[in-house]
């Protein structure tokens, strides 16, 4: 009897340990990690997707919106760039991978794009956006600098990740070569130019030119002149003959 007693006394304290020891196993785990069975897709539905969705909202663990929201998951917002995997039956929603959790989210809640693989040279400071409606920088671009796109949003954007910032930048603010540095421009140094006076030439008159006449001209062109140079002509004649005469005696 004594024995008997003692067995099921043991039997009882190895069953209230091991109760004890699940409950707090349940405690430790999220309720969420193995209540919620989550279904997965029968169809493949492979497309890069981006999340137009205004409110953040959770994953679920079914295609329908009745499904249990998987709370313990991350949350999806607007702007996430998303891998889906398989589609509904009804195609409504979409089974997504996303940060290492799977789940359904409603096909209204995103647009698909085009998957790249292509680089380009920011031609000027371009910010990253989180949307692609340009409403929210989450990071920016130096100018020169090359960057990788894994998406085109058809609408102008490129998706990219740079330097831990996911986001979209505009199309147009990057090109396939480096932006030509434009050189600085030099200030030039003023010289000041000193220009002599100009000296005005002066014109000298010419000399009068005098006309150079014989002294037979300028008698002859006076007739006072010509009366006396025939008188002293008459009188020189004159004394030649008296001293002619007077030699004679």
């Amino acid at each position: 009897m004594t024995k008997t007693l003692g067995k099921v006394g043991r039997l009882l304290t190895a069953g209230l340990l091991a109760i004890s020891l699940a409950g707090v196993t349940h405690a430790l785990v999220p309720a969420q990690s193995f209540a919620v069975d989550i279904i997965a897709p029968v169809r493949a539905y492979y497309k890069d997707i981006v999340i137009t969705a205004e409110q953040p909202f959770y994953l679920r663990a079914n295609a329908s919106s009745k499904a249990a929201e998987l709370k313990n998951s991350i949350e999806v917002k607007q702007g996430d760039y998303i891998h889906a995997e398989g589609i509904s039956n009804d195609g409504n929603w979409v089974y997504i991978r996303y940060q290492q959790q799977v789940g359904w989210i409603p096909k209204s809640s995103f647009k698909e794009v085009t998957p790249v693989q292509e680089a380009g040279f920011a031609q000027e400071d371009a910010p990253i956006y989180q949307f692609t409606d340009a409403s929210t920088e989450v990071g920016n671009v130096p100018k020169g600098t090359q960057i990788q796109f894994d998406a085109d949003s058809g609408d102008g954007f490129k998706h990219t990740v740079f330097q831990g910032a996911s986001g979209w930048v505009k199309a147009e603010q990057f090109g396939a070569e480096a932006p030509k540095e434009e050189p600085e421009p030099q200030e030039q140094e003023t010289v000041e130019v000193t220009t002599p006076p100009v000296v005005e030439e002066t014109q000298v008159a010419p000399a009068p030119v005098v006309e150079q006449k014989t002294m037979l001209e300028v008698a002859l062109g006076n007739p006072r002149l010509l009366i006396l140079a025939a008188g002293g002509l008459v009188l020189m004649i004159i004394a030649i003959a008296a001293a002619a005469i007077a030699s004679r005696r």
